[in-house]
């Protein structure tokens, strides 16, 4: 393929069917891009399983063993060497033809930030009785001000996700500073995406990413992020919530047709998938939904009395 673009995405032998739905869906949607996964842990028959698309590169590596896939995105990016490099969760999906959006200036990075409300779910754990709910916590500031150290006034209130986000090869250099601090700032050993004992770092790399945005002397110019325009939204990311390989939620169950139709689409084409989850047979559609909702009803009560709780406790921070 002739293209400026590289898609690349990480990920170890549970993710594979996070791979595959996002390869599908770029296929489907003939998104005009090179692909590379950074497999780990993979065997031969899961390689072949991505292979088969055309376009895709997988590059084979060997058990991270105590290391999280997500401090492994820098390396990555830098095993694209096309113009523009995309980095995209494997717990992602396109949902239309995002060619045109896929690219920012060459000093720039094209990122989503997070909106105040949804701030401030993120950082919920950690509000003192001063801090304003929404922004960033004066405590996480300070110790990204130490660590970074190279201005005192934070450039941003509101967080940016690592998700998928826009570089142009000459921000590189950012980049390697990004995998540099988190070398230097995470565990050694670091198992989950989530690390909830670190307040400073509780989202690791992307907690990193943000340090690096706040703080340090030289960032790239902040692009507006298009992804999340449209209704479905051209990029749909499963995040923290249960992935469709594994169950539903009712968050997600609007996208349980749209992963159908991907399937279907895919058997048409003739490419050979692995078996199908039982969470995405479709003769369990009604077991999935029943379980999606009685967990809503289940975990929504609970996550409300922490909420009261956490807000109560906040004050005698």
């Amino acid at each position: 393929m002739n293209t400026d673009k590289t898609i690349v995405t990480a990920c170890d032998a549970n993710y594979i069917w996070g791979a595959l739905l996002l390869i599908m869906s770029l296929k489907k949607y003939d998104v005009k891009a090179k692909i590379i996964v950074n497999a780990y842990d993979f065997d031969d028959k899961q390689v072949g399983y991505l292979k088969q698309f055309p376009d895709v590169d997988v590059i084979v590596g060997a058990n991270p063993g105590r290391q999280s896939i997500c401090i492994m995105k820098p390396q990555a990016i830098f095993s694209a060497e096309t113009e523009w490099v995309i980095w995209m969760d494997a717990d992602c999906v396109v949902t239309h033809d995002v060619t045109d959006m896929l690219i920012t200036s060459k000093d720039g990075i094209q990122i989503r930030f997070r909106e105040k409300k949804e701030n401030a779910t993120v950082y919920r754990n950690y509000y003192r009785k001063n801090d304003v709910v929404g922004d960033i916590p004066a405590e996480v500031l300070a110790a990204w001000r130490s660590d970074i150290n190279e201005r005192d006034e934070s450039r941003i209130d509101t967080v940016c996700q690592t998700n998928c986000f826009v570089i142009h090869r000459d921000k590189f250099p950012f980049i390697y500073k990004w995998q540099d601090q988190m070398l230097k700032v995470l565990p050694a050993q670091l198992l989950n995406v989530y690390n909830k004992s670190d307040t400073a770092y509780s989202m690791t790399d992307e907690s990193v990413l943000n340090s690096l945005m706040a703080f340090s002397k030289e960032i790239p110019t902040i692009s507006e992020y298009l992804l999340d325009q449209g209704n479905p939204p051209y990029l749909v990311h499963f995040g923290l919530a249960q992935k469709p390989w594994v169950g539903w939620n009712c968050r997600t169950l609007k996208y349980y047709n749209f992963i159908q139709e991907l399937l279907e689409w895919t058997r048409q084409q003739g490419y050979i998938l692995p078996s199908i989850p039982k969470s995405m047979r479709i003769e369990n559609r009604n077991s999935e939904f029943l379980k999606a909702y009685y967990t809503a009803v289940t975990s929504g009560s609970k996550y409300q009395l922490s909420n009261f709780l956490r807000n109560i406790l906040r004050k005698f921070r």
